[in-house]
């Protein structure tokens, strides 16, 4: 708790300067590799969803990064990783908060990686699956957005398959209900 209190208390004087229709997105992309990692996390999200609220506001938890943390039934330490994020997770449904994941890849013919979050959502119990937002996605590589010429070199126009890709995907996402959209990233 203390963690979360000090955190809140570093950005309490911003909070104004935001939209009150805006989710507070806490950390980016944090480790969570392990069921103490998970336990810590949840932990710290559960605190801040409540001080969040008492400001009159909602919490964008986790924005864990692409393949992370290890899936449900799938990876080793998987299953254990999200049941020890499960309250956090039930929290955020109950009270309106959203749940972030990033989702990259960098062939476009195989979005797997970009759908993981299925995955996740078949694994835990309705009550635990909030509104998911993807904050981050795209075609991605070593050079940077769009850039990569692992792919970008088969195509004669890549623009065009970066949007048939984006179409493909939104099409994909418009399937689940949970997922109230993504972002596509650009640079920073």
């Amino acid at each position: 708790g203390l963690v979360a209190d000090d955190w809140l208390s570093k950005i309490s004087e911003h909070l104004d300067d935001v939209p009150q229709s805006a989710y507070i997105e806490v950390l980016n992309e944090p480790d969570c590799e392990n069921e103490q990692q998970a336990r810590w996390l949840d932990d710290f999200y559960l605190t801040c969803m409540k001080l969040l609220e008492t400001a009159g506001r909602k919490c964008a938890i986790w924005s864990f990064g692409t393949g992370r943390p290890p899936l449900p039934n799938h990876d080793q330490n998987g299953s254990a990783i999200w049941d020890a994020l499960t309250p956090a997770m039930r929290y955020a449904k109950a009270n309106g908060h959203i749940a972030v994941m990033h989702a990259y890849q960098y062939d476009p013919h195989d979005i797997w990686q970009m759908l993981r979050y299925r995955k996740v959502y078949d694994y835990l119990p309705v009550d635990a699956r909030p509104q998911l937002f993807i904050g981050e996605w795209g075609l991605d590589g070593q050079f940077g957005p769009f850039n990569d010429p692992r792919w970008r070199s088969g195509y004669t126009d890549p623009e065009a398959e970066y949007m048939r890709v984006i179409r493909e995907y939104d099409a994909e996402v418009m399937r689940d209900p949970y997922v109230i959209g993504f972002s596509i990233f650009t640079l920073g």
